[in-house]
């Protein structure tokens, strides 16, 4: 491996003692195009006046990994994270996507 090259892993962190998930796998029949058509399905539901939450919080826990995977790997500001995944600067998401990489609850 070259130094300097993104895919090394020398250049991901390690994960931190309560990080549960800080690399997760993609789910069982799921793949990148696939997730990624579901975060784009979020995008549009969070644009709507009444989102349904329900449908958000299935599909935030299914790309998980893709999310992690953008945010460890490339490491986009504020901005952009907004900007591609904006359920999740929702109290709801801020807490469930707490309990998805430490498996505790932000609340207790």
């Amino acid at each position: 491996m070259k130094r300097g090259n993104q895919d090394s892993p020398r250049n991901v962190k390690k994960p931190k003692r309560f990080e549960i998930n800080f690399l997760p796998n993609m789910p069982s029949g799921e793949n990148e195009s696939s997730m990624e058509s579901k975060r784009l399905e979020i995008v549009e539901e969070m644009k709507k006046r009444h989102p349904s939450s329900t449908l958000i919080a299935q599909y935030m826990d299914i790309t998980f990994s893709l999310r992690r995977k953008e945010l460890v790997e490339k490491e986009p500001s504020v901005k952009e994270t907004l900007q591609r995944w904006p359920a999740l600067f929702r109290e709801s998401q801020i807490i469930a996507e707490f309990n998805r990489i430490t498996s505790k609850n932000l609340k207790q």
